[in-house]
Order: structure tokens, then C-alpha cells, then sequence
């Protein structure tokens, strides 16, 4: 009994590499770093709400319903999205044309629009209140050309409408050759900078007094 159940198990394991390798091929999502066992979860509750009795019935829907790749790659995702949307960074995710994919909790609160305004949109054609133009046309530029952006000296206006800094990064997601879209991330440094410029001033009055002394 035992031996049957894991030559079954082994053939279900090979017919969700199948699967994986299927979603690589069709949607460049590349899964094959995942945990086998979660992998499996999130399978068989899609085969649950299609009513699939069997993996094989579940490879053969695929087949003959490519949208069902959709909901299998979101169901597989929710974790990280759930972790991507509590994040206190501003997180945007664009797909290759620099439309909106993605656009968290800290994105709303930080950038000044809500992910409603946001998902679905061009990037480059927003007014985003926290990203001047010349900031959004550095970003679209290194990003045509597959080039990762760093600042750490990014002034925009804080929710309560006082001044603030951030640190912006935005990195293009290329697999084998192919651009998948990119990731930008704004995260609020203005508390770090306000002490870094206190420290900065303590020093200047520390090295007046010695001055003086002198």
C-alpha cells in the first residue's frame, strides 16, 4: 500500500513539474525554486474550485483553458503579494510597457495615489505627486535600457504636507534575454536624513568651540 501510494505521489510530482514548466514556457514565470509542498497546496485548491478529480484532468483543463494559467500563477503569488503589500516601502511593479502592475499600501501613502488611480496605467503618463517629472523621465530612460537606478537623495512632499526624502530604486527583471517588466521601490528616509543633519550640525558647532578656543 505504501509503495502504491508513492509511486502515485511520484507520478503527481512529476505531472506538477510538467505544470511548472508549462507556466515557464507560457507566462515566463519561473517556479521551480518554490517549495514542492506548497506548490502542491495551491494546485490542488485550484483542482478543488475546477472541480478537477485527478492532476492529470487539472494538466488537461489547462490545455484547454490557457486563462486557467492566470489563476494559477495569481493563487501561487498571493503570499508574496500579501508580504509585498505590508511592506512600509512603496512598491511598484510594471510589466514591460511601464504599466502598473502592482502599486502597495506605502505606495498610496507615500506617491499620493491610490492603487484604484494607479494599477492598469502607464507610469510615465501619471501625475504622481511625489515623483517630479524629471525623476520620472530618469526612471523610464535607464530602465528602456535595462539599467538599475539608485538615489538616496530624493525631495518630494510628505503626506502632511511637509518636506521629506527618500531613497529610490527601480531594477528591470530580465530572464534568458527576455524583459519581464520591473520593480521600483520609494522608501521615506526623511527621519534619517533630520538626524544625520542634526549630527552633521553638532560637529560644526563642536569644531566652532575648539576654533575658538584656539
Amino acid at each position: 500500500m505504501k509503495k502504491d501510494r508513492s509511486r502515485r505521489e511520484g507520478g503527481e510530482d512529476r505531472q506538477i513539474e510538467a505544470i511548472l514548466e508549462r507556466i515557464r514556457e507560457a507566462r515566463n514565470f519561473d517556479f521551480r525554486n518554490y517549495k514542492r509542498a506548497t506548490l502542491r497546496r495551491r494546485v490542488q485548491r485550484r483542482m478543488a474550485d475546477r472541480r478537477c478529480r485527478s492532476i492529470s484532468d487539472y494538466a488537461a483543463l489547462l490545455e484547454r483553458e490557457p486563462a486557467e494559467f492566470d489563476s494559477l500563477i495569481s493563487s501561487m503569488l498571493i503570499v508574496q503579494r500579501t508580504i509585498i503589500r505590508t511592506l512600509t516601502a512603496g512598491v511598484v511593479v510594471l510589466d514591460p510597457a511601464g504599466r502598473i502592475k502592482m502599486w502597495n499600501l506605502a505606495a498610496e501613502r507615500l506617491l499620493g495615489l491610490s492603487e484604484d488611480e494607479a494599477v492598469g496605467q502607464l507610469l510615465w503618463s501619471l501625475n504622481v505627486p511625489a515623483l517630479s517629472r524629471s525623476v520620472l523621465q530618469r526612471l523610464r530612460k535607464s530602465l528602456a535600457q535595462n539599467q538599475p537606478v539608485r538615489s538616496d537623495q530624493v525631495d518630494y512632499e510628505l503626506p502632511n504636507g511637509s518636506a521629506g526624502r527618500a531613497a529610490l530604486g527601480a531594477v528591470p527583471i530580465v530572464d534568458n534575454g527576455s524583459v519581464l517588466g520591473s520593480v521600483i521601490v520609494f522608501e521615506d528616509v526623511s527621519r534619517m536624513a533630520g538626524l544625520a543633519a542634526e549630527v552633521a550640525a553638532l560637529k560644526g558647532n563642536n569644531n566652532g568651540k575648539r576654533t575658538g578656543r584656539r
